[in-house]
């Protein structure tokens, strides 16, 4: 005999016996969601690390290609997720917000290190380089591409942590 219950927003027909297991493998989720340690400067620490091995490809694409893609700021990204995996770090909003942070930190020192490397290569002197790098069109040419690059990585972390935002609240079976 089946009944219907909810889970979450989603209407199921369930007997009695599938009903109780999976409300019990919910309960199960939960307690070891919740038992997870919330270090949060751990967390930071251990996603920064891993986030700066997102430098050398972003320094490389812009080596190679001459031009900052847009999309390189994701990369960081990809690996502070992965990391957070490898790590069990549980997505949270505070975990969304230290992404963000490190995402913009890092895609900002990508950005600086990706120019100075750049236009060392052409100069071959540091002192020349860093005055070429105060020039106002180079400035503008950086601030730019910060920009770009901090807003297409915001767009993507948002879409990716709300699509993992479902693992912040556990659904009711009723």
């Amino acid at each position: 005999e089946y009944e219907y219950y909810t889970l979450g927003s989603t209407p199921l027909a369930l007997c009695s016996s599938c009903r109780e297991r999976i409300r019990t493998n919910l309960q199960e989720d939960k307690r070891k969601y919740e038992e997870t340690p919330t270090n949060y400067l751990t967390g930071f620490l251990m996603a920064f690390l891993i986030a700066l091995f997102g430098i050398l490809p972003q320094v490389l694409m812009f080596i190679f290609l001459e031009r900052i893609a847009a999309l390189s700021s994701m990369i960081y990204l990809l690996i502070l997720l992965r990391g957070m995996k490898w790590f069990n770090i549980n997505p949270t909003p505070v975990a969304a917000g230290i992404a963000l942070i490190l995402t913009a930190i890092l895609t900002s020192l990508g950005t600086l290190i990706s120019y100075l490397v750049l236009i060392y290569r052409h100069v071959e002197d540091w002192s020349r380089t860093i005055e070429l790098l105060r020039h106002p069109d180079i400035q503008r040419e950086l601030l730019g591409n910060l920009a770009l690059q901090l807003v297409v990585s915001g767009i993507y972390l948002g879409i990716t942590f709300f699509s993992l935002r479902k693992n912040w609240k556990f659904p009711n079976l009723q």
